[in-house]
């Protein structure tokens, strides 16, 4: 089976990508339309050679909002090339215009299995933050097969921030807010939904049933990274009180910050 992951940021996607690849029938090519794709893993070389032979070699292939031009490229087929190749990657819901004739790619494979991950949108935000203003985005541990170096930091540090009051309304519709139209594209059968939360909770019965969802034998398969953000909500945001208020009646993330503030 192939698949993709559905999802925004900071849900845990890195997580769980490199898991499923862990598994010898399972090739993942982590996230192929991620526009600052880095590093010396095969599927970063495989994008770039690959890019060269479809589309020609170019000074960047990026449009001016800093996602891959779906414009100037028929992205369909680098996915096409991609499938031929590995079996999973995963998608952000902002990397990727409606239009784009990879959706139709995708409808078209019959054997595709879709797993869509979400965790709370205000804790997915903050981790966000964290993340770009300390520019450590992931802990890998010593089970991981990719990017581990033995004596790093196994805590960085969780910063305490203040807020501008738009920020929590920008992160839900730039990442989040798309969600429901490219959840609906697939058919239900093929779909499975995994909340954050559930899979560090209980991760030996969300792998397994991951890889029964995807049609291959399922193995154990330890947690390759530890968690970033470490902190409540309430400490994590220095101007809490008013973030919370500005937020009281949102028709989405009003929710979302009460199901974490119950939790602080």
């Amino acid at each position: 089976m192939k698949f993709i992951i559905l999802c925004y940021p900071r849900t845990g996607s890195t997580l769980l990508i490199t898991a499923l690849g862990a598994h010898p029938h399972l090739r993942q090519g982590m996230e192929l339309f991620n526009p600052e794709l880095e590093g010396d893993d095969p599927w970063v070389h495989w994008r770039q050679e690959t890019f060269n032979q479809l589309y020609g070699e170019q000074e960047t292939y990026l449009n001016p909002q800093k996602n891959l031009d779906g414009e100037r490229f028929d992205l369909s087929l680098l996915s096409r090339e991609f499938f031929r190749v590995f079996d999973g990657t995963k998608i952000m819901y902002d990397q990727l215009d409606r239009r784009s004739p990879v959706w139709d790619h995708l409808r078209s494979m019959g054997d595709l299995r879709i797993i869509i991950l979400r965790r709370n949108i205000v804790e997915a935000a903050v981790s966000f933050r964290i993340a770009m203003a300390t520019n450590i985005w992931f802990v890998p541990n010593e089970k991981s097969y990719i990017w581990y170096v033995p004596g790093q930091d196994t805590k960085p540090p969780s910063l305490s921030l203040e807020y501008p009051l738009w920020y929590f309304d920008w992160f839900y519709n730039y990442y989040c807010a798309a969600e429901e139209f490219f959840v609906n594209l697939f058919q239900d059968q093929a779909k499975m939904v995994v909340n954050y939360e559930d899979m560090i909770a209980n991760w030996e019965q969300t792998i397994q049933n991951l890889q029964v969802h995807l049609g291959v034998e399922p193995i154990a398969i330890p947690m390759m990274f530890d968690k970033r953000t470490h902190g409540t909500i309430k400490e994590l945001i220095s101007n809490y009180d008013e973030i919370r208020t500005y937020y009281y009646h949102h028709p989405v993330l009003a929710a979302h910050f009460q199901a974490v503030s119950s939790l602080s």
